[in-house]
């Protein structure tokens, strides 16, 4: 979800969504907070949400067929992927986590958003 919000930062050329995508995106990345990008991106313009949530779906079929195992909910950020690398199949979800972000950013900044998506007032 964070992938997505930058994404949508870096590409507007609106001054306030650029505000609001970009701390969306911060929280998200840096502390795992994603409801700012959920609610106040994503799903505000869909197909940024949808690019996420295939992207983080092909993510966790990696994870899966690795074995990789979460003993407790840990939100994956920038804070806790020491944590997980220590995990059985750590690297695996550090690998996904990769692609899930790489693949939400590249698939929202090319195909998911662009300036005409905004509401002209």
């Amino acid at each position: 979800m964070g992938g997505a919000a930058l994404a949508v930062c870096l590409k507007t050329k609106d001054i306030k969504l650029k505000q609001l995508a970009g701390s969306s995106a911060f929280s998200a990345l840096v502390g795992g907070v994603t409801e700012p990008a959920i609610y106040g991106i994503n799903l505000k313009y869909k197909r940024p949400f949808y690019i996420a949530c295939i992207s983080i779906g092909l993510g966790g079929i990696i994870v899966g067929m690795a074995g990789g195992q979460y003993p407790a909910l840990i939100t994956i950020s920038l804070v806790t992927l020491p944590t997980i690398a220590v995990l059985k199949g750590g690297m695996s979800m550090l690998i996904a986590a990769a692609i899930g972000f790489a693949g939400t950013f590249a698939g929202t900044y090319f195909f998911g958003f662009n300036d005409s998506m905004l509401d002209k007032k």
